[in-house]
């Protein structure tokens, strides 16, 4: 009953509530307000909601003993789309798609070399969602870019330990819905994707350390 700190087998399981934290795919960053939609998949239709903090971080307060399925969406504004959003973009899925890495050498000759291109940055090149990156994505990031998108940029959310492989194909709508069985898997961490930012240069609000 918890009242012997000497006995190893008198105390009360206390699971910690399914909980996580979303980052960027590029540099790891918090990504803010993301909502985390859970359902239950019992016949009792078990349903709650967390909203992500400034940190990425989420947690339910409920539990759900058993599995859930997750969703997750975010809502960008128009300005911080067109600010990760440009030309830029179009360039890296064009360097993407003739086998260039497009990221920048962050110190030229010296000894740091250029983040390599990952299967997170092209499903962000793949604006049509075809597996290929082209010229048609290229083409398709340019009209995001100058608000006149035949397909709108758009957030994926991959967890984190999932192994990927773009060549041989990723079904996108795979991560549309993620179970989860609780309390087998309390943590569950996400990396974040927007479509159509192919350079990742994608930034949230500004987080800063309220006490220092």
């Amino acid at each position: 009953d918890g009242t012997d700190p000497l006995d190893g087998d008198d105390f009360i399981a206390r699971e910690e509530p399914l909980s996580g934290v979303v980052s960027d795919w590029k540099n790891k960053l918090p990504i803010a307000d993301v909502i985390v939609s859970a359902v239950g998949s019992d016949s009792e239709s078990f349903s709650a909601e967390a909203s992500g903090d400034p940190l990425g971080r989420f947690a339910f307060r409920d539990k759900f003993v058993g599995k859930n399925n997750l969703t997750f969406s975010k809502a960008t504004s128009s300005d911080r789309l067109s600010k990760a959003i440009s030309s830029l973009d179009a360039l890296a899925a064009i360097k993407m798609a003739v086998g260039i890495n497009p990221n920048r050498d962050p110190d030229g000759d010296g000894p740091d070399e250029a983040l390599a291109v990952s299967d997170y940055q092209r499903i962000a090149a793949d604006m049509n969602g075809d597996g290929v990156i082209n010229s048609r994505d290229a083409l398709e990031i340019i009209k995001a870019a100058v608000g006149l998108a035949d397909i709108a940029p758009r957030w994926v959310f991959v967890p984190e330990d999932h192994a990927l492989s773009f060549e041989a194909g990723i079904n996108l709508s795979q991560f549309d819905s993620i179970e989860v069985d609780y309390p087998a898997t309390e943590k569950l961490n996400m990396i974040g994707i927007l479509v159509g930012d192919a350079d990742g240069n994608w930034e949230g609000p500004t987080v800063t350390d309220a006490d220092g």
